[in-house]
């Protein structure tokens, strides 16, 4: 079934990442396998050099015989798994706050400061900060 839904699927290898609303998480857990393959999933294989295509003709049980399957898991398996938008993130906050202050100690005050009003400001609504 995976390697039929691959199939009619296509390829587009423009769009990133997974998008699922969060509401839908129940509806998720009742997704069968299959039906989570889409065109991203063909580009995804192509680019580790399987083409799902050869899959379509073998048994699933038999795609450990395969060497075209064999070739693709290895590279998988050499795979590291990079968490971009967090790394991106921290780039971010360590380049914003390289530009605020050079000086340590200037950083430290700068973080008591920012200490001190989320204690007296705990959240940014219209109330808070008009009560402040």
């Amino acid at each position: 079934m995976m390697v039929e839904a691959k199939i009619a699927a296509g390829s587009d290898a423009s769009v990133r990442g997974i998008k699922f609303p969060p509401a839908n998480v129940e509806q998720l857990k009742r997704t069968q396998l299959h039906e989570l393959i889409s065109s991203t999933t063909t580009a995804a294989l192509l680019s580790i050099g399987l083409d799902v295509t050869l899959l379509n003709d073998i048994d699933p049980e038999n795609w450990s015989d395969c060497s075209h399957f064999q070739q693709a898991a290895n590279v998988v398996i050499c795979l590291k798994v990079v968490n971009d938008t967090a790394k991106r993130s921290i780039a971010l906050m360590t380049s914003f706050n390289q530009s605020i202050t050079k000086s340590e100690a200037e950083m430290q005050k700068l973080i008591q400061v920012v200490k001190d009003n989320r204690k007296r400001i705990p959240d940014s609504s219209k109330a808070s900060l008009a009560s402040a």
